[in-house]
């Protein structure tokens, strides 16, 4: 049987014939045999020295090569190994079966939350990126982390400010782009919460630097709707976004996404203390199970820059302001300097 009859059924196989694998693993075992002081001409020639190439493979290959590379190598090691169930399951990784790898898909692929730690490891990364969209991407994650909107969201955000009981809020004014939630009506303690085509997300209580950030994002967003750009842009930001994502974090860790940050914020709105009404109206939910069990963990959430003393107030506020109040639309925010 020869190296392609064997990876004939394997459903990691790119393209409708399996390509062409016998180059593919001549090319990784001399790569080993010279690495491991083996020799250029060394072959594996049983199940554990195959298992030795696949966590070698694993280990200190992956790490470096694009997912598309990293399928076509594990395919090529699993069909070179034939029936060896050990070898598919330490190259296909914990989702692994009898048959080799099965991928997992779409939300848990995502990470849900984005610790100061990751950001901070992701910051690094992209300032050392050549990518042009690179501060892009980092100004759009900052900017989602301390504010929650999802991605769409930001193309028609508005700055403004607004008094409410007698204190002026800064607030970004934020259209819901997400068109499910039309139908819905939340039940919260006995309310019923409608939905409401237009919410405020307090930004005030950040820091000038923080500010500054949101601010850029807005007009960036807004600029690149005007233009038409916004979804290629988009997707490039996410592009770069993924890249670097696995750059840091490797090909198992779960991929940091924009909503990775969107869930962080979420997290850190339910750590502050404040009602689960108000937390639902800053963030866009309109289902309470949304709210509770799927965004936002608490033990995920980072420390509240409110006061104990303050959570009350600013909990009633908010409510005053996203279920009654009427932003005015004039162009308030802070001065925009260079932000990273």
């Amino acid at each position: 049987m020869t190296v392609k009859d064997q990876a004939a059924g394997d459903p990691a196989a790119i393209g409708s014939e399996p390509p062409s694998y016998r180059s593919t693993v001549q090319k990784l075992v001399k790569r080993y045999g010279r690495e491991k002081a083996k020799g250029e001409r060394w072959t594996p020639k049983s199940e554990s020295e195959w298992i030795d190439v696949a966590e070698w493979l694993r280990d200190e290959v992956r790490q470096g090569i694009s997912f598309n590379t990293w399928k076509l190598y594990r395919c090529a090691i699993r069909a070179a190994a034939g029936s060896g169930e050990e070898v598919s399951k330490i190259v296909g990784g914990p989702a692994a079966n009898k048959k080799g790898m099965i991928e997992k898909q779409g939300s848990a692929l995502r990470r849900k939350y984005l610790s100061a730690e990751d950001f901070a490891a992701l910051e690094k990364y992209l300032k050392k990126s050549r990518s042009e969209f690179a501060r892009d991407v980092l100004i759009f994650l900052a900017a989602t982390k301390v504010t929650g909107l999802r991605p769409a969201e930001w193309v028609d955000a508005k700055w403004v400010r607004e008094e409410v009981e007698g204190v002026g809020l800064e607030c970004v004014r934020v259209r819901s782009r997400k068109r499910t939630n039309a139908a819905k009506v939340a039940k919260i303690q006995g309310l019923e919460i409608p939905f409401l085509p237009e919410r405020w997300v307090p930004v005030g209580h950040l820091d000038e630097h923080e500010q500054r950030i949101v601010l850029h994002q807005i007009k960036e967003a807004n600029r690149q709707h005007e233009n038409g750009t916004w979804e290629e842009f988009y997707e490039r930001c996410r592009y770069v976004l993924s890249r670097a994502s696995v750059a840091v974090f490797g090909y198992e860790a779960e991929r940091v996404t924009f909503y990775s940050a969107r869930h962080q914020y979420a997290a850190t709105l339910k750590r502050s203390g404040l009602s689960q009404l108000s937390q639902m109206l800053i963030v866009g939910h309109t289902s309470d199970a949304t709210a509770r069990h799927h965004y936002g963990r608490t033990v995920k959430g980072e420390a509240s820059v409110l006061a104990e003393d303050e959570v009350a107030d600013f909990d009633r506020m908010i409510r005053s302001l996203n279920g009654f109040g009427i932003l005015n639309d004039r162009p308030q925010g802070p001065r925009e300097d260079s932000v990273f």
